[in-house]
């Protein structure tokens, strides 16, 4: 939720993740991460780098259509009206989308699935380098 066009840099084919949204009592959206390592930078392939171009023009047709409604600001993700996604938004809707479709288990998570492909993806290169020595 916190991805700016800004730091997408499409003459790089990086994006760099520089800024947090949190939520406690109140929202913050703040220009920097909670620490250096989570400053990090990821190379975009092909397919991602047509989606987010997809996105940005997606968002200028929602400028022309809403005009002086339109809520500007550098975040990515956002609804028609260029006004920000609160922080729960994806869990809660991965959640209703869940829910939808009862032969899956109904106890997965967002956060949790989002952290088992991220250890699947560590456990995959763990194994691939192992296999070369």
């Amino acid at each position: 939720m916190g991805l700016k066009w800004s730091n997408i840099k499409f003459d790089q084919r990086k994006l760099v993740i520089a800024s947090t949204v949190t939520k406690g009592t109140t929202i913050h959206r703040d220009d920097t991460v909670k620490t250096a390592s989570s400053l990090r930078e990821y190379p975009l392939l092909d397919e991602q780098i047509a989606l987010l171009e997809k996105i940005k023009k997606q968002e200028g047709d929602n400028r022309a259509v809403w005009g002086k409604d339109y809520f500007e600001s550098d975040y990515v993700f956002k609804h028609e009206d260029g006004s920000l996604y609160h922080p729960d938004y994806p869990s809660k809707a991965f959640k209703k989308l869940v829910m939808g479709m009862p032969d899956l288990p109904q106890n997965i998570h967002f956060h949790e699935l989002i952290y088992k492909a991220s250890h699947n993806r560590l456990l995959t290169q763990i194994l691939v380098s192992y296999q070369y020595y």
